[in-house]
Order: C-alpha cells, then structure tokens, then sequence
C-alpha cells in the first residue's frame, strides 16, 4: 500500500461480479485515487460524480479527525448528491486501514456519521492490505453496491456503447483527441442504429 498519493491516480482494472444475486453480471470499475493533501481537494471537486462509489480510506493510528473523514463526506455530498435524485445518491463505504488483531481498533462514531449522512453511509469497513484482513469483504460490499446502482446493466443504443468502447481502446495509447479525430472514428461507433447493448461500468472513488 502506498504511503501516501501524490493528486488522482486513476485505475481501470479491476472487475468481479456481485455476491448473492441470482443472475451475476460482470461489472468493470473505474477507480479514483484522490490524495488527501490539502493542496489537491479544490480540483478533486470537479471529479466528485454520481452515481459513484466512494471509499472515504483513513487511518486509524492518526484517527477520523485527523484524516478529516467528515470533512471528505461532506465534500461528496455537496459536490455529488442530488436530494431529488436518491436513487442517483452517492455511496459511502467508511474504510479503516492498518487492521488486524495486533493493529489499533478502529473507533469511529459510526452512529454520528450515519444520523448525519443518512443513505450515502453504505458502510464501515477494517482492511489491511498487508495480511488481506477484511479485504474480501470490502470487495464484496463495493461489488453489491455498484450492482444496485440504476444505471448499471441498463439498456443503452448499441451505437452509443460502440463509441464508449472506441474511445476508451483508444485512450489506452493516447489520452487526448481533437474533434476531427472524434469524427475520423469508424462510421459504425456512430451509427443511429438504437440496437440495445448493456452498460456494466461503475466508478468507484478511493478518497484517502
């Protein structure tokens, strides 16, 4: 595990399917690593989406005031959470690091953060990421709580999906394009054809 990191660290790899559902679906996470520094958060604001996943990750050994846990909620909430959209909500999943028996307890006011936040508290998690304590937990509580976002394994125009996937095999070497490099795209990533494809993509927010 990193010490520390350095602005966004963006990551695309990881994937897995939701526990107890009867019909599995492969979901693909896109994932954020915003650094905690302070010098970051007035642009790691302009990244804050929903309907997302957000980790809110500190430490126990500084403790919740210290990494400003609340203070990174708050952030999410004003920044990613329509109160006429909750279905759309955010979803906080509360992580302490450095777990295990002989680490520091994680005491955290769980109750004060849920009374105040309400529905974006999906939960509280202990990890440690050097013995995996925890850890298969946390990825199941991330899988079920990208599989209950609406928007995920909806119906989308085939077209629509076609350019998704253009764009993003593309970024793979090249992270920039100009518009005529958008219009150079092969004719079928813009056809009008509104043939359903499924959309299984999440984004998941590590805010540490």
């Amino acid at each position: 595990m990193e010490s520390q990191t350095d602005g966004k660290n963006p990551e695309a790899d990881a994937s897995g399917s939701p526990p107890d559902q009867q019909t599995p679906k492969q979901i693909t996470f896109n994932g954020w690593d915003f650094g905690g520094q302070n010098i970051y958060r007035h642009t790691h604001q302009l990244l804050f989406t929903a309907p997302s996943v957000y980790l809110a990750v500190w430490n126990p050994r500084r403790g919740p005031e210290q990494c400003c846990v609340d203070e990174w909620i708050k952030m999410v909430r004003q920044r990613a959470f329509d109160e006429t959209r909750p279905d759309d909500r955010p979803r906080i999943l509360v992580v302490a690091t450095h777990g295990g028996p002989k680490e520091r307890s994680a005491h955290i006011d769980e109750q004060l953060l849920r009374d105040e936040f309400g529905d974006l508290i999906a939960g509280f998690h202990h990890v440690d990421s050097q013995s995996g304590f925890g850890l298969d937990e946390l990825k199941d509580a991330i899988a079920r709580e990208a599989a209950a976002i609406p928007s995920v394994g909806r119906s989308v125009p085939k077209s629509w999906k076609n350019l998704i996937d253009a764009l993003q095999k593309r970024s793979e070497k090249n992270p920039y394009i100009t518009y005529k490099q958008f219009c150079d795209l092969p004719n079928d990533t813009k056809s009008r054809r509104n043939l359903p494809a499924r959309t299984e993509r999440s984004s998941t927010n590590w805010v540490t």
